[in-house]
């Protein structure tokens, strides 16, 4: 019995033992089958290149060796590149063909495949639609450089092994969690701000933006979920606070749709993010934000065409004389607003939102901030209104030019280079109108000093609307309520400070108007016009004078004497007959020039030229003054005054070339002359 059991046993040991080896014999076949599948040549021709360069390596500083990688990793792109196009056939249908047919490999064939294929340290990866590739393991670049690269080089190849641990996308869209391609993202951010200087940084950029672009809209052929990306976007938000993503996730989220998802244009807010990011998350943009400079690439290009144009003003004004540097400093204020204005337009939508904090509190260490980085260009960043613009530093031109330019330029660049602050004038016109106050006083200075500067119209600009805020501000509907009732509030008292202290600025005269016909309901309007009439360009000039008419009646009063000089000249060529007509015509046309003068300057002939009731005889002298070279002057009509020709205007300019009738007619005494001009003007 016990020789038939043993009998029995090596029986069944040897039919087991066929069953395994017969087992091992079609595993072996199998194997062969998928390993024959396999070019060995092209994979042997891999391992070749790695052998070779590891015995280079082995000989080089990290400096070479980083550049040696660069080398490496192109070369066998190039290598796997040929290798995956040789095992096209296999790669694109040969192992996943869509459908679950015995054509597909198995998971056993799967390893293994990519057993054998380890040997050379490859693998397959499923890349998309049933396509495979043939690439390296996830750590061979680490594992065969970290020993001898730079530290900034080892660091990025230890990032990327890891990541190339696992699919990123596949056909079903993003196979990592938003949260975790979120910590990629400052997983990376992190790298770029330790090695702001590494030649990896282009690609690290690159990688960077791509994994923002895929975290904020999506990746094709997956399913975005607006409300649960808000919450990971939230989530990114608390945990990373100083990441220049979170900038760009709370910018998204102003514009973005959460309670009605099918309202938002996918296209338009894919559109917006790109040029967001292509703006602001270009190559340094971590080093500059660092600094504190968060303007876009665009602007950082022109901040240093900026400075550039700076540094050859200053080389170029040592070679100038003053009127030379006048014109040179028109030139570069002109290209210095070309500058400015591009680059306030490229970044207007961070200058609108970047220096806030909460509900409209201004993050005041940013702003500095940015500002401490602008210095260098002689450039800040201000407020205004609900935001902020780029400009130069008051003080910028008064710096270059002081030395250089003539007398009115050093002094016109000195009076704008201590303008008041955007936001600060709003304030000064409600709390402080007496600093806006001494701004028109400096200006009208000026325009007084320099009467025949180039600089006039810019002056003149300015004082105007220093003027025009000044007395608007302070001659309000409640200001005109308050004089109504016989009583007076802070704004008249600033007026009348104003009369006192400035007795002979032209803006006393306008305050005056006011205050005595405050009364009237249409006293805005009044003002208004009195303001374009009479305080244009050379208005200050004119009243130095003693020129108190309108812009518009300085005009018809050039016209008027561009009349009489064509007139004289005319008639030196014509008979006495024709003489004659020239008179006749002559009279006609002044009288429509005077007539139009007397009507637009109505209101002030009728007060200008009194002072309590009382004639102001200096002034008036004054004024005919200034109108004797016109030949014409202003006379006392009742209660008012009007312009007229001098008794002996056409006398003088026609005696010697009219007939005896027409002369004897000029010849008139002065109460003839003075009837027939009121008669003409009550006609």
């Amino acid at each position: 019995m016990k020789k038939i059991l043993i009998i029995i046993f090596t029986i069944a040991i040897f039919v087991i033992g066929g069953i395994f080896g017969y087992k091992k014999i079609l595993s072996i076949e199998k194997e062969n089958k998928i390993i024959q599948l396999f070019n060995k040549d092209s994979l042997e021709n891999f391992s070749k290149n790695k052998n070779e360069m590891l015995e280079k390596l082995k000989t080089l500083n990290k400096e070479e060796a980083d550049e040696l990688y660069e080398q490496y990793l192109e070369s066998n792109n190039t290598i796997l590149e040929n290798l995956n196009i040789e095992h096209d056939k296999l790669l694109s249908g040969g192992i996943y063909n869509n459908e679950d047919t015995s054509e597909n490999f198995t998971d056993e064939e799967w390893k293994i495949a990519n057993k054998f294929l380890n040997k050379y340290d490859l693998e397959l990866w499923y890349l998309a639609r049933g396509t495979c590739i043939i690439k390296e393991v996830p750590d061979f670049y680490y594992k065969t450089f970290k020993d001898y690269v730079t530290d900034d080089y080892k660091e990025y190849l230890k990032i990327t092994s890891k990541e190339n641990e696992e699919h990123y996308v596949a056909d079903s869209g993003l196979c990592i969690t938003l949260e975790e391609l979120g910590d990629r993202i400052v997983t990376w951010e992190n790298f770029l701000e330790k090695y702001p200087n590494s030649k990896l940084n282009d690609k690290v950029n690159n990688i960077c933006n791509s994994y923002r672009r895929d975290y904020i809209l999506g990746v094709p052929g997956g399913i975005y979920d607006y409300k649960e990306s808000a919450e990971e976007y939230n989530r990114f938000i608390k945990k990373y606070p100083d990441s220049p993503t979170t900038e760009l996730l709370g910018y998204y989220l102003e514009e973005v749709n959460l309670d009605k998802p099918e309202d938002n244009d996918s296209e338009a807010l894919s559109k917006m993010i790109d040029e967001y990011i292509e703006k602001y998350f270009y190559l340094g943009s971590l080093e500059n934000r660092k600094k504190g400079n968060l303007f876009s690439e665009q602007t950082n290009t022109l901040l240093k065409e900026f400075n550039k144009n700076k540094e050859e003003v200053i080389n170029k004004l040592k070679t100038l004389n003053k009127e030379e540097a006048d014109k040179f400093y028109e030139d570069y204020l002109e290209s210095n607003n070309e500058i400015l204005e591009k680059m306030n337009e490229n970044d207007y939508i961070m200058l609108d939102n970047a220096f806030y904090i909460g509900e409209g509190d201004i993050d005041k260490e940013k702003l500095n901030k940015q500002n401490k980085f602008l210095d260098n260009y002689g450039l800040e960043v201000i407020e205004i209104e609900e935001g902020f613009m780029l400009t130069e530093k008051k003080d910028f031109y008064y710096n270059i030019f002081k030395n250089y330019v003539s007398d009115d330029y050093r002094d016109f660049i000195k009076l704008c280079s201590e303008d008041i602050d955007y936001i600060d004038y709003f304030s000064s016109l409600e709390e402080h109108p007496e600093i806006i106050a001494d701004k028109v006083i400096n200006w009208e200075k000026f325009l007084e000093k320099y009467p025949d500067s180039k600089l006039e119209k810019k002056a003149n600009n300015i004082c105007y609307s220093y003027r025009d805020d000044y007395i608007l501000s302070l001659t309000s509907s409640q200001t005109t309520e308050v004089l109504k009732n016989g009583k007076i509030n802070e704004d008249v008292k600033e007026l009348n400070r104003f009369i006192k202290k400035y007795p002979n600025s032209p803006t006393t005269e306008l305050i005056k108007y006011y205050l005595e016909n405050y009364k009237n309901k249409d006293v805005e309007t009044l003002l208004n016009e009195k303001i374009d009439k009479e305080f244009y360009l050379g208005g200050i000039e004119n009243r130095e004078k003693g020129n108190l008419f309108s812009k518009e009646s300085n005009d018809l009063l050039e016209e008027f004497k561009k009349n009489k000089e064509e007139v004289i000249k005319e008639l030196k060529t014509s008979n006495k007959e024709e003489a004659n007509e020239i008179y006749e015509k002559y009279s006609v046309d002044n009288d429509k020039i005077l007539e139009k003068i007397n009507e637009i300057d109505d209101e002030m002939l009728s007060s200008a030229f009194y002072k309590d009731g009382n004639l102001e005889k200096d002034k008036l002298d004054r004024q005919n003054k200034f109108l004797d070279s016109y030949g014409l002057e202003i006379i006392q009509i009742e209660d008012g005054f009007m312009l007229t020709e001098k008794k002996k205007f056409y006398y003088n300019i026609f005696k010697n070339f009219v007939t005896d009738d027409y002369r004897d007619f000029l010849k008139q005494n002065i109460i003839e002359y003075i009837l027939r001009t009121l008669l003409r003007f009550k006609t």
